[in-house]
């Protein structure tokens, strides 16, 4: 028979909640930030075609460049190695922990935040659409 653990209910006061809310909001920002990050690599890099440095001038309030810059790395193959040899693979395994804290979300607003959002990436992705036409 297993037994499971149950650890006990904490209360938790409001100022330890908004930081939990907090964590959440910002994973969730993070999480679109990257989405709109790679949209916009792939829009930009067809400008690096003919140099790698671009410098950033006129701009409102900033200044500086922008690099192109080309990584190549040798990367073990770890699928064709478990594949090739099952046994030998298994023998380097090591067990491995990891903590995760889930937030879900549902906003009051979150209709009104995601429409907002939705608005960001089509406009993103008509920019994108018309360029490469």
């Amino acid at each position: 028979m297993t037994e499971s653990k149950q650890k006990p209910k904490v209360r938790i006061g409001k100022k330890e909640k908004t930081a939990i809310l907090n964590y959440g909001l910002i994973k969730e920002q993070i999480k679109t930030l990257t989405k709109q990050k790679d949209l916009l690599k792939d829009e930009i890099l067809p400008y690096f075609e003919k140099t790698n440095a671009i410098m950033l001038t006129g701009l409102d309030k900033y200044e500086g460049f922008a690099q192109r810059i080309n990584r190549k790395s040798m990367r073990f193959d770890t699928a064709t190695f478990k594949e090739q040899q099952p046994k030998l693979y298994a023998n380097y395994l090591k067990p491995s922990e990891s903590t995760e804290i889930k937030v879900s979300l549902k906003s009051t607003e979150q209709q009104q935040d995601d429409k907002v959002k939705e608005e960001i990436v089509d406009a993103v992705m008509d920019r994108l659409v018309k360029e490469n036409k």
